[in-house]
């Protein structure tokens, strides 16, 4: 899956671009996590793949988001499942 920097808040102390999949849903068609996830920076047009590290289970045991690492930057990505 391929996303653009645009539609995450980025956390500058945790490194972290985070984004509810409910605000990407319509890009998310298909979306399989383990596929992993490249970003784009529109701005300086910098493209980087992210790889699946783990999903959150909430106590119930139901997916409450996907995290995905960049080892090169040492940023993550999280996606919650709202």
């Amino acid at each position: 899956m391929k996303l653009s920097t645009h539609f995450f808040n980025y956390n500058k102390t945790s490194r972290c671009f985070v984004v509810e999949i409910s605000e990407i849903s319509s890009l998310t068609k298909g979306f399989k996590p383990k596929d992993g996830i490249t970003l784009n920076n529109p701005t300086t047009d910098t493209k980087k793949f992210y790889k699946f590290t783990k999903a959150d289970l909430n106590k119930d045991h139901e997916i409450g988001g996907w995290r995905f690492t960049n080892e090169e930057t040492r940023t993550t990505i999280l996606i919650i499942n709202d």
